[in-house]
């Protein structure tokens, strides 16, 4: 599955920014409802779970696209309600699709700037580059679900997990790795509390922004599914905090999952630094 650098410098970036502290405890305990209550929902999670990184006096907590840009792409898709009339509106065919469970398949679409549905989907979810659009539809044809849809920019979301390593007070010498690895710390544990919450093809697909490069049947009803990370992979920069790596490298991400679409087993996902 390829994935061409798209254009930069275009719309600007209105991802979430949380500034100061003065209700953090307030804003604390509404996150954690939040994510409680969007544990279906791995990218509404992700975004509630930044506000409780704020909320901890993070250095610099990380940002996420609000989830009112779903509901915005939710609303651009409303009147196209299966793969054909999809297709129409993209301008071109689902590059891959999957079963996900034994009523309903993954579909992606590659949406380069010349599609005809990338304005309307750019403008959708903030972004001026190329998008992965993945939509849950039913095999017998009939209408999908009104949320079957996300779409995601074919970039690293590296760049919105913001981090300074601040310099000791009155030293022109930066913390020492242990310091900076607890600071590192609550990040580390919102990856892992996203990727946790993503239990199934789906979930894991909207979580990464695209759909796995394979799945290969492993033994009885399991599957293996590989992700091959890149800064063109929207979900990289989860993966980078997740394992500690650094932003530049590349990440296999890969999850053992039923065939059947049910939910995974605790701890069948893993994430390497290493060759494709």
């Amino acid at each position: 599955m390829s994935t061409p650098s798209g254009p930069r410098g275009g719309l600007p970036n209105k991802a979430l920014q949380l500034t100061g502290h003065s209700a953090w405890w307030e804003i604390r305990m509404q996150s954690e409802r939040s994510i409680s209550a969007a544990v279906a929902n791995p990218c509404q999670a992700l975004f509630a779970a930044c506000l409780i990184a704020s909320a901890m006096a993070c250095s610099s907590p990380p940002k996420a696209q609000s989830p009112e840009s779903q509901n915005r792409v939710h609303q651009v898709l409303a009147l196209y309600q299966g793969e054909n009339s999809l297709n129409q509106f993209v301008g071109a065919h689902p590059a891959t699709c999957l079963k996900g469970s034994p009523t309903t398949q993954l579909c992606e679409w590659l949406v380069g700037t010349r599609h005809a549905g990338w304005a309307s989907l750019a403008a959708a979810i903030e972004t001026d580059d190329y998008i992965n659009l993945l939509c849950e539809l039913t095999l017998d044809g009939s209408a999908r679900a009104a949320d079957s849809c996300t779409a995601h920019p074919r970039r690293s979301n590296r760049s919105s997990w913001r981090w300074r390593y601040p310099k000791k007070k009155g030293q022109g010498v930066r913390q020492s790795p242990d310091e900076i690895a607890k600071m590192r710390e609550p990040y580390r544990q919102i990856a892992n509390q996203a990727i946790a919450n993503a239990t199934t093809l789906v979930e894991l697909s909207r979580l990464m922004g695209t759909m796995p490069n394979e799945c290969k049947p492993t033994t009885g009803d399991r599957q293996a599914c590989l992700w091959r990370t890149t800064n063109q992979t929207f979900g990289h920069g989860t993966l980078v905090m997740w394992i500690v790596a650094s932003k530049g490298e590349k990440i296999r991400f890969q999850c053992t999952l039923p065939i059947n679409g049910t939910k995974r087993a605790p701890g069948s996902c893993s994430a390497h630094v290493g060759v494709f």
